[in-house]
């Protein structure tokens, strides 16, 4: 991202150090690129307004980037929030978010920058009740996988359940059918095939990668659609002193990914102590064959 090409950061939920346990706010701001924050803050307390404000002019310009620059990293404290305690066993009702009233409507958010349209995040792209249903209807009907993989010396359970489907496939569900329309419109690419993931709770994770594009059209994007619980991204140049960037991915949400910036990033779902309820994620690609 160039030095004035600001990233907007959407309606999330805050915690910071800093803070009385009372003290959380609901704030809209905008990130530069250097994790610096600035300009119009809107905030809703709940509790002890004054108290919050004062914390606010102090902290400056680090109330999203709590990160340093020497690391050159910014830390997002991104707390999510849900009806149900999280100790319930059941996948659905864990899954069920809190329903706020959002302060502002949610906007993109250009993430990194590139010819080819670079990695933006799309809130709301997937209206919530049609998001949710697709959620509950995929848990339930798809056969998930758990696969195996060599670490070191041992090998060892994948942090997460499987499953991939072709457009064209006889067996697809109805709801991936509905998405692959959706997310073609959307996007505005020629979707072939569509990778899912199932975070189980905060303890499944994907590292920090780029996607293969040995089987890729060149020039064509991949567009992650996230179902069920919010989860955040790592977002990380594979090379130079670009700073790591972390975005919330909610519910029907789209992170659209150009081909070029598989080269030059990384990307990744790290582990989560705050998070109970199950994701999935629908990763639609344009394959060449």
């Amino acid at each position: 991202m160039g030095e004035s090409d600001p990233t907007k950061v959407g309606r999330v939920t805050l915690r910071n150090a800093g803070m009385g346990r009372n003290s959380i706010g609901r704030v809209r701001a905008v990130a530069s690129r250097t994790g610096l924050f600035y300009g119009l803050f809107s905030v809703i307390c709940r509790a002890q307004p004054p108290l919050f404000y004062d914390w606010l002019k102090r902290s400056g310009s680090s109330v999203l980037g709590a990160g340093s620059k020497r690391s050159g990293q910014s830390k997002y404290c991104i707390k999510t929030q849900y009806n149900d305690p999280p100790d319930l066993p059941d996948l659905l009702r864990l899954s069920t978010m809190s329903v706020q009233q959002a302060l502002f409507a949610p906007e993109p958010a250009s993430l990194v920058h590139d010819r080819e349209g670079g990695i933006r995040y799309l809130p709301e792209s997937i209206p919530a009740e049609k998001a949710q249903l697709w959620f509950e209807a995929t848990l339930r009907d798809t056969g998930w996988l758990s696969q195996q993989r060599m670490m070191y010396d041992r090998e060892v359970a994948v942090p997460r359940l499987l499953a991939t489907f072709a457009r064209e496939a006889t067996d697809l569900p109805a709801p991936l059918g509905a998405a692959f329309e959706a997310v073609r419109a959307l996007v505005g690419a020629p979707f072939n095939r569509v990778g899912l993931n199932l975070y189980r709770d905060g303890s499944d994770s994907v590292a920090l990668h780029s996607d293969k594009t040995e089987r890729l059209l060149p020039a064509q994007p991949i567009a992650i659609v996230s179902l069920g619980a919010s989860r955040r991204m790592s977002i990380r140049p594979k090379s130079g002193a670009g700073r790591i960037v972390h975005v919330e991915l909610e519910p029907g949400s789209c992170l659209v990914m150009s081909y070029a910036s598989q080269f030059t990033h990384e990307h990744g779902i790290p582990k989560s102590s705050e998070v109970s309820g199950p994701r999935i994620s629908l990763a639609f690609r344009c394959f060449s064959d």
